[in-house]
């Protein structure tokens, strides 16, 4: 199957930290929980079973590379996913394909 797009220097780039930044076994589990819906962030730590300061670098990473969105209600933050990421990263993968 042929490329439909050839991807820039910098563009492998991106792909390389975004599927670096994915490839954590507690980010699989946030995509995964937060597929279902939006969490805030004691939520999320409680799937997780870890302390708050690395769910929260957790979930900063995911935000840096463009898997989440968040959005403050009061003292709590909501975390939900980029409305089609799912689908945008199975392009790309799709693109990745030999």
């Amino acid at each position: 199957m042929k490329r439909k797009t050839e991807l820039d220097p910098v563009q492998i780039e991106k792909c390389a930290d975004f599927f670096r930044t994915l490839s954590h076994p507690m980010r699989i589990k946030v995509v995964e929980m937060l597929a279902k819906g939006p969490k805030c962030v004691g939520d999320i730590q409680k799937v997780l079973k870890i302390a708050q300061p690395p769910t929260s670098h957790h979930l900063k990473l995911l935000v840096k590379v463009g898997v989440l969105d968040y959005r403050r209600a009061g003292k709590n933050t909501f975390y939900s996913l980029v409305p089609g990421i799912l689908e945008k990263t199975f392009k790309l993968l799709d693109m990745l394909e030999v």
